[in-house]
């Protein structure tokens, strides 16, 4: 399949491309996360894109748009207990279903590492919510390990 990964701030595009993930987000969690809006979740792509640290990739060939990759660098500044620290955080991974298993999770990933590189910085992070084992299995094989657990009551 031919196929380009480039860097994307269109919003309309990144919001139709987003209803999968939003979609199974509200079917697994309803109580946290509302039913897909395309005009609203294109406004909130407006928002974010106001901030110069954040950044989006688009998977795609000529006449579609097969999925995303959407985050931010954030940099936590020196305190007293930990040391100052530039992350390049992955805050959404999306490909569309029928195009899953066809390596552009793959080539999203490697882009956004070489994203990283250039932009000198040497740690990725990312999470996913409890039980999406697709997701994990996907970022456990790109070699991201579990570093911290977060809980809640």
């Amino acid at each position: 399949m031919q196929m380009i990964i480039e860097h994307t701030r269109s919003t309309h595009e990144l919001a139709k491309l987003n209803e999968t993930v939003q979609t199974w987000h509200h079917k697994n969690f309803p109580d946290e996360f509302k039913p897909f809006n395309k005009n609203e979740i294109e406004q909130a792509f407006e928002k974010m894109f106001n901030k110069e640290n954040v950044f989006a990739f688009i998977a795609r060939n000529e006449s579609q748009s097969f999925g995303y990759l959407l985050g931010y660098i954030q940099t936590r500044p020196e305190s007293a207990f930990q040391y100052e620290k530039r992350v390049l955080y992955i805050d959404q991974v999306v490909v569309i279903p029928e195009y899953q298993k066809h390596g552009i999770g793959q080539k999203l990933m490697e882009k956004v590492n070489a994203f990283a590189l250039k932009e000198n910085i040497n740690e990725v992070q990312l999470d996913f919510w409890t039980g999406n084992d697709v997701a994990e299995y996907f970022f456990l094989a790109n070699g991201f390990n579990h570093f911290k657990h977060r809980m809640k009551r």
